[in-house]
């Protein structure tokens, strides 16, 4: 917290850490642990994870990176990492997340950040119900998962929705 604002750059660089360009973002940094990720069996969502924690502990104050944040989830090497930093930001990163639960292609992505995003209960239960009608076994299977702990006057009829669902992943 104690780096405030001023963070959001170099935690935005972090967060978007690819092969490509992994030595450019770490030439940036002092940390001798951060100058490990150049290895080549260095994983790099460890270290894009460091930027999620980050961004948690800026919570709101990081709202201004969220425009960038919202582009950035098009790199599918990057999407997951950008949408948990867009659930740590708070209420308006968990608007981002839901509205980009429409696009086929994040959706995936955005079932998962609901785990971690500060909304309201019955609006991550409404998203992961709207999730089980999604042509992906896979999340389908993740929103039923997730759907466990939700209220059971909401999840029970959604779920009872997939009893008939072919694909194995939902069970």
């Amino acid at each position: 917290q104690q780096i405030g604002t001023n963070g959001i750059p170099t935690l935005l660089d972090i967060l978007g850490v690819k092969r490509s360009n992994v030595r450019r973002v770490v030439s940036k940094l002092q940390s001798k642990d951060i100058k490990a990720f150049t290895s080549k069996d260095a994983d790099l969502a460890q270290m894009r994870n460091m930027a999620v924690d980050g961004f948690k502990a800026l919570g709101t104050n990081a709202e201004p990176a969220i425009t960038r944040l919202t582009k950035m989830l098009n790199d599918y090497e990057t999407r997951l990492e950008v949408a948990f930093a867009l659930a740590a930001i708070g209420p308006k990163g968990f608007i981002v997340i839901s509205n980009a639960m429409k696009d086929e292609d994040l959706e995936g992505a955005m079932v998962l950040a609901l785990q971690k995003a500060s909304g309201d209960p019955k609006v991550i239960t409404q998203l992961w119900i709207y999730a089980l009608k999604s042509p992906n076994p896979i999340i389908r299977g993740n929103a039923a998962g997730f759907l466990r702990g939700a209220d059971p006057a909401m999840a029970v009829p959604a779920l009872t929705s997939v009893l008939d669902d072919s694909s194995s992943y939902v069970w």
